[in-house]
């Protein structure tokens, strides 16, 4: 079904976050056809039907745009995906830049929860670290770690602003994974058992790039919004525990 054929007035609505997709990178490597369907071919149909309804569509692209060749990426630097999955997103932009049309890209680094059980990076090295257990760590891959609440208060500014073009929607930090761990048992009072090895020597289909961290500026001064740091995360986290 089409949105346009769904028997609802859509006057009252100025904006739609399209969120839908395959966001993990080794399917779209595996199953290329039918994650092309879902992460362009259905969202390109969704796009016309907002166009034609005269709502904004906000895409919710991703940091795999990038090459990872070097890092702090800004809105303005070519893109280059690597991967099948930036591959996927890079060809929505590319719609959405031909289209003539107004739209929003919000540009998603690697999302942080805080909730123990949330199943997000820092939650599940939580028994790992309590139990002196070894926690496996890329030591050459970097990028925008952000907080989940920072990314749902973005999407409210960016509604409230009416932001158009394209925004990077990250925490200004640029983290590997061993540098979270280490944040992490700091907070813990603990000393995690931190294994350190490279990102694309751990038996992955399809090479990931090193540095897509992003430089949120653009979006900070249209915002004024003020990011969480991995610090700021991990003790949060940490009191959760308590």
């Amino acid at each position: 079904m089409r949105i346009s054929e769904i028997k609802i007035s859509f006057k009252s609505i100025s904006h739609a976050f399209i969120l839908l997709g395959q966001t993990r990178i080794e399917p779209c490597f595996q199953n290329p056809v039918e994650t092309y369907e879902l992460n362009v071919s259905s969202i390109l149909r969704l796009i016309t039907d907002l166009f034609s309804l005269k709502i904004k569509p906000v895409f919710i692209s991703s940091e795999y745009i990038f090459d990872g060749e070097k890092g702090t990426y800004q809105e303005t630097d070519l893109i280059n995906p690597k991967t099948k999955y930036g591959q996927q997103k890079a060809e929505v932009e590319e719609f959405l830049n031909n289209s003539s049309q107004d739209f929003l890209i919000l540009r998603s680094p690697k999302v942080l929860g805080t909730k123990p059980g949330d199943g997000t990076l820092l939650t599940g090295w939580i028994d790992p670290i309590l139990k002196n257990q070894k926690i496996q760590c890329a030591d050459d891959q970097w990028f925008s770690a952000t907080h989940v609440d920072d990314m749902v208060e973005g999407f409210i500014l960016s509604v409230q602003k009416n932001l158009s073009g394209i925004y990077h929607l990250c925490a200004p930090h640029s983290l590997s994974r061993v540098d979270m761990a280490k944040a992490l048992g700091e907070s813990l009072g603990l000393k995690p058992h931190i294994e350190q090895c490279h990102i694309n020597d751990i038996g992955l289909s399809e090479p990931r790039p090193h540095n897509i961290s992003m430089n949120p500026k653009k979006f900070i001064n249209a915002t004024g919004h003020k990011f969480k740091t991995i610090q700021q995360c991990c003790e949060e986290l940490a009191y959760e525990l308590k």
